[in-house]
């Protein structure tokens, strides 16, 4: 979907590290240089009547060298003329304003705006051409290994390891979302790397789940979601209230620093990994209580995380965790569960009721 103010804030908190209130600055100046839309909206969609004439701010984009292979791509394809008849445009939906989009025009002014501004930009107008371009399409790879085993003590048996992983086989909008602030900051890194002296031991690496390979709104929830985390795990307020949009909101648990970043890390990747692989690897317990089989295969995760139900396997990786919660009152960890989940749902448009219910016994 397209950006609203919320959401712009979300991804600037992610991309560079800044408040909401800075970003509401930032978006602010574009729009008082006529860059972009109007930014104090709620709305992700256009209206009918902006839709109607969207091939002249697709027109105007093809003024930015990087971006006019794309604008010109949609005006050529025709992909802009049947936008009204898609989920980006909903009159219903708009209260004042429609969503935030670049105007396709005020470029003379863009020399005034400082670099954080520029990528800002490049975020909305990225974000913008996505919208007429097609969803990714993967393909799911399965490998079936299979293994003869001998022993002295033993007799030989065969045994079959499985794997499987998606390979991408049509970019689709993705294609227009390799933002070039990222591509800056990926090369700085490599190059700090390569000038930093080494001992030769091995050293692992903190990369971040990649969301390229997500869907646009696998990548909005996961996003959402770590803002989130960050709030409630690691008492980040900035990032909470873009989380929630609710001035009030406060994180209900308090954690040592190394505690709520090793936590952190856990749900966060656990719910990558749930949109990246999908549900096919779920298996129902009877213990459903959503909708969604991704809440329900998160709700499985975090039983395991917080020890809520002890009759759950863990994994390696919830057992390095789980020793690293030992000191954290059981309490705390039932909190934890609980506002996880109930932020969970409401991404996903559930009733919590349940979840809370659970969570109380």
């Amino acid at each position: 979907m397209l950006y609203n103010l919320a959401e712009l804030q979300n991804d600037c908190s992610k991309f560079f590290k800044i408040s909401p209130d800075e970003t509401l600055a930032i978006v602010q100046e574009l729009y008082e240089k006529k860059l972009v839309t109007y930014p104090r909206t709620d709305a992700r969609v256009l209206s009918t009547a902006v839709a109607k004439e969207i091939h002249k701010n697709i027109g105007g984009l093809r003024n930015i060298p990087g971006m006019r292979p794309f604008a010109e791509e949609v005006l050529e394809k025709g992909t802009y003329k049947n936008i009204t008849k898609t989920r980006y445009v909903n009159d219903k939906q708009i209260t004042d304003h429609y969503a935030i989009i670049p105007t396709g025009q005020g470029f003379g002014a863009l020399k005034s705006v400082n670099e954080r501004g520029v990528n800002v930009y490049e975020a909305i107008v990225r974000r913008f051409l996505a919208i007429f371009y097609p969803p990714a399409i993967y393909q799911k790879v399965t490998l079936t290994t299979a293994v003869t085993i001998e022993k002295a003590s033993e007799k030989q048996r065969k045994e079959q390891f499985y794997a499987s992983f998606k390979v991408l086989a049509d970019a689709g909008y993705l294609k227009v979302m390799n933002y070039s602030f990222q591509k800056k900051k990926t090369t700085a890194k490599e190059d700090t790397e390569s000038s930093e002296s080494t001992d030769g031991s091995d050293q692992a690496d903190s990369a971040e789940n990649d969301t390229s390979v997500l869907s646009e709104e696998a990548k909005n929830n996961y996003d959402k979601f770590v803002l989130f985390v960050k709030g409630e795990y690691e008492g980040d307020a900035d990032s909470l209230l873009a989380a929630t949009e609710d001035t009030e909101a406060v994180a209900t648990v308090t954690l040592d620093e190394q505690t709520a970043k090793s936590v952190a890390e856990t749900v966060e990747k656990d719910y990558y990994d749930i949109l990246k692989d999908g549900t096919e690897s779920y298996e129902a317990d009877g213990t459903e209580k959503y909708q969604s089989t991704e809440l329900n295969m998160m709700d499985q995760k975090l039983k395991k995380l917080f020890s809520i139900d002890s009759s759950q396997e863990a994994t390696e990786a919830t057992d390095v965790t789980a020793a690293i919660l030992a000191d954290v009152p059981q309490e705390d960890k039932q909190t934890l569960y609980k506002e996880t989940m109930k932020y969970l749902a409401g991404l996903y448009g559930e009733n919590t009721d349940s979840s809370e219910e659970s969570a109380a016994e």
